[in-house]
């Protein structure tokens, strides 16, 4: 009995056989496999920092703050949100002639200002400091009193604008 090889066959034969033939197909397959890894870790990373993005987006979303200013030379910032947040700058635009910045990321004897979700600070403006001011003011911790005392003497009309490391501010108008 003799068996008649079909086309598919003989030529699969051929090249498997053939030197060439099989560098094309492992070339194939490695080249799929380079190229599933590659997509994968773009995957992996674009996951990755989507996570991210969205637990730093919740993160603003429930760092809520407030501030007040009080007719007695203070300022309260409190923290709204359930998230603690860090104090990065206090924008003071004076009444008519420009504006200065407070730096509360360093502030001496006290590694700056963090808020855990619900508390009250208080800044205490110095109401014999005299200007010309000039960025940044001065803000020093009274441990004495617990406050933070910023060299600064508050005019009427002055608007105070808290700013946090999360990209939230609060704003209130000094009017004693």
């Amino acid at each position: 009995m003799v068996r008649l090889r079909t086309g598919c066959q003989v030529s699969m034969r051929r090249f498997i056989r053939n030197r060439r033939g099989t560098a094309e197909i492992v070339g194939t397959v490695l080249f799929l496999v380079i190229l599933l890894f590659a997509f994968t870790n773009v995957y992996l990373w674009h996951d990755q920092a989507s996570r991210h993005m969205n637990t730093v987006v919740l993160d603003k979303v429930n760092s809520l703050i407030e501030v007040k200013c009080d007719g007695v030379d203070t300022i309260n910032v409190t923290n709204k949100g359930g998230v603690g947040v860090a104090l990065s700058r206090l924008w003071i635009r004076i009444n008519g002639s420009g504006h200065v910045y407070v730096a509360l990321e360093n502030i001496p004897g006290s590694g700056g200002l963090w808020l855990s979700g619900g508390v009250t600070i208080e800044l205490r403006m110095n109401a014999t400091a005299s200007g010309p001011y000039v960025s940044p003011v001065a803000v020093n911790w009274d441990s004495a009193n617990r406050v933070y005392v910023v060299q600064y003497a508050p005019h009427e009309g002055d608007v105070f604008k808290v700013l946090t490391t999360l990209g939230n501010s609060a704003a209130c108008i000094y009017s004693p």
